[in-house]
C-alpha cells in the first residue's frame, strides 16, 4: 500500500499516483486559449471590413434562410443580397439540410425610417399599458374604500 505524502500525493507505483489538485488545476487552466472567457465573441458573425467599407450607405444584417425569409425580405422589403460575400453555415434543419446565413444590406435611410416606426409603435404600447396600470390602481384604490 503507498503511503501518503503532505502535498497530497502519494508516494509508491507512478502508475497508480494521482497528481496533486494543483497540478491538475494548473493543467486545465494551461489549456485554456486567449481570449476564451469571452466566448460570444466567437459567435458573432463579422462584415468584412472593405464590404462595410463599400456598404456605408447600407445597414448590413445576416439572414438565416429559414422558410420564406430570404424571399420575404427581398421581395416585400428593401433588402438585397451583399455581393462578394459567399453564404456562411449556422446550423442545419431538423431533417439534416444545412442553414445557411447570407449577408443582406438596406438602404441605411430606409431601415433608420423603420427603427423610428417600430419605437414609435412599442412606445404607444407601454404608453397605453402605464395608462391602464394607472387606472387599474385607481379602481383597486376604489374598492377598497367603504361605501
Amino acid at each position: 500500500m503507498a503511503e501518503s505524502r503532505t502535498d497530497g500525493s502519494a508516494t509508491g507505483n507512478p502508475a497508480t499516483t494521482r497528481p496533486t489538485r494543483e497540478t491538475e488545476v494548473r493543467q486545465e487552466r494551461r489549456k485554456r486559449t486567449a481570449g476564451s472567457l469571452d466566448r460570444t465573441a466567437h459567435m458573432k458573425l463579422g462584415v468584412p471590413e472593405h464590404i462595410r467599407a463599400e456598404n456605408a450607405d447600407q445597414h448590413l444584417h445576416w439572414v438565416n434562410d429559414v422558410g420564406n425569409r430570404m424571399h420575404h425580405l427581398t421581395t416585400q422589403d428593401d433588402y438585397s443580397p451583399v455581393e462578394g460575400v459567399a453564404p456562411v453555415p449556422v446550423g442545419t434543419t431538423e431533417d439534416g439540410k444545412p442553414i445557411y446565413a447570407h449577408l443582406m444590406k438596406k438602404p441605411l435611410d430606409y431601415w433608420l425610417a423603420d427603427q423610428r416606426e417600430k419605437t414609435a409603435s412599442v412606445n404607444a404600447n407601454e404608453a397605453e399599458l402605464m395608462a391602464a396600470a394607472r387606472e387599474g390602481s385607481k379602481i383597486e384604490r376604489n374598492k377598497s374604500q367603504p361605501l
